[in-house]
């Protein structure tokens, strides 16, 4: 590489980190769309943006451990989903089998009214369709039967034109069909069902017109009348909250004020900046040149990690993911001196400067992967065995460690041997010193 390639090699990774930093965190405006830099887009967790959480104790005791912890798993599913529904695209469900009663662990970031929000996650968990006539009569089981209820628009219905639909699973599609046709079938009956939810009415007298075999229903109130999109939407998530097949009891409750979540964004970026400045000072005073060019593939690490936790869908940021973050900064520092140290060693051996780098970076690069794999797995067991706190720290900490390995073993090389062509005689400009081998 020559001294022509070499200045615009400089001059094309100064322009990458100041444009990624720009459009990182720079607002401006953009014909009529106003941008407001990719870091914005970063998903925030509770913690940092503020939001409601609550633990439910699962309390049935009538079935086994693992039949349990199916139903558990399948109310997890349909609360997840019920959530998701209502808007909640971050909120993260999660289990926990191992105490006293099973848990049920829900966060639910960003929310600006969090008693309705508790309200919606705290819904009665006992439905059941009744026979009209004679409410001791259960028709089907809402916890066995029903897989979702949502909101539906009909144009065709009178007055207000929202219905509640309902989807059930396979073994509730069989028994919705033997409902619906014992109800349409027989003249002595009214063809309607009450809907209970804890025991009490919930809607009462539900018209079946025809046998059901798809699995799915139109709930309306009568003839040919639907119900107000609220009213509809509050029946919906009722129904599908009584299906989720377990009981819940709110043990743990919760909520984050978002002015607690920015204290927490500033003191995190403020720790990371001066924690970032004080390894960048390092590097340069100790080892010169190469400390320069390995400072230049930090900031490539940094931008490159905002962009990734921006542009994975799997990445929810956390006070924990930041701390991953910061580690993943110690982790690119720690590869680029095992390097330079090897480096120093065989210049002080009497290698030329090139061969001591090249020496240095052959010899280095098989200490930093290992080091790096075995904390990949750590990373990767943190994710799957622990907790929803423990995940977020586990990702931003894989995501920063696959970064840094690529920063320190390619992009600080790349950088040095532009720097080659500037000087590649003279070892003090990098922190190399002759017969220093220890």
């Amino acid at each position: 590489m020559n001294k022509t390639k070499s200045i615009v090699t400089y001059v094309l990774v100064g322009l990458f980190i100041v444009l990624m930093a720009v459009l990182s965190f720079v607002e401006f405006p953009v014909g009529d769309y106003d941008y407001h830099g990719y870091a914005n887009t970063i998903k925030l967790g509770l913690d940092l943006s503020g939001g409601v959480s609550a633990v439910f104790d699962v309390t049935d005791t009538d079935v086994s451990k693992s039949e349990l912890e199916v139903r558990i798993e399948g109310a997890v599913n349909r609360l997840s989903s019920m959530l998701v529904s209502k808007g909640y695209t971050e909120a993260k469900v999660s289990y926990d089998m191992s105490g006293t009663y099973p848990q049920i662990r829900v966060e639910v970031p960003d929310v600006d009214d969090p008693e309705s929000m508790f309200d919606l996650i705290n819904r009665p968990a006992s439905l059941q369709f009744v026979d009209s006539s004679d409410n001791t009569k259960v028709l089907l089981e809402g916890r066995d039967c029903i897989e979702t209820a949502y909101v539906g628009y009909n144009q065709q219905l009178s007055g207000n034109q929202y219905y509640v639909g309902l989807k059930m699973n396979e073994k509730g599609t069989k028994i919705w069909e033997q409902v619906t046709s014992d109800l349409t079938s027989n003249g002595t009956t009214t063809g309607t069902f009450t809907v209970l939810i804890n025991g009490e009415v919930y809607m009462d007298k539900v018209q079946v017109s025809e046998v059901i075999s798809t699995g799915s229903g139109m709930l309306t109130q009568g003839g040919n009348t639907g119900y107000t999109y609220d009213k509809a939407n509050e029946m919906a998530s009722s129904i599908q909250a009584g299906a989720f097949g377990v009981t819940l009891n709110l043990a743990e409750s919760r909520v984050l004020g978002p002015v607690l979540g920015e204290n927490a964004i500033r003191n995190g970026l403020i720790a990371g900046a001066i924690g970032l400045g004080i390894v960048i000072a390092f590097m340069c005073i100790y080892y010169r040149k190469m400390g320069i060019m390995a400072s230049l593939a930090l900031m490539v690490y940094t931008v490159l990690v905002v962009l990734l936790c921006s542009v994975l869908p799997w990445v929810q940021l956390t006070l924990e993911g930041i701390a991953g973050i910061i580690l993943g900064i110690g982790m690119a520092v720690d590869a680029n001196v095992v390097i330079f140290e090897r480096s120093k060693d065989e210049y002080a051996q009497g290698k030329t400067l090139i061969n001591a780098l090249d020496i240095g970076f052959k010899r280095g690069r098989t200490a930093v992967i290992d080091a790096n794999v075995t904390t990949i797995i750590g990373a990767l067991v943190l994710y799957f065995v622990g907790g929803s706190s423990i995940q977020g720290f586990a990702i931003t900490l894989l995501i920063s460690i696959v970064v840094s390995m690529f920063t320190a073993l390619v992009v600080t090389r790349f950088l040095i041997k532009a720097a080659l062509p500037f000087d590649n005689m003279d070892g003090e400009g990098y922190g190399l010193k002759r017969g220093e081998v220890l």
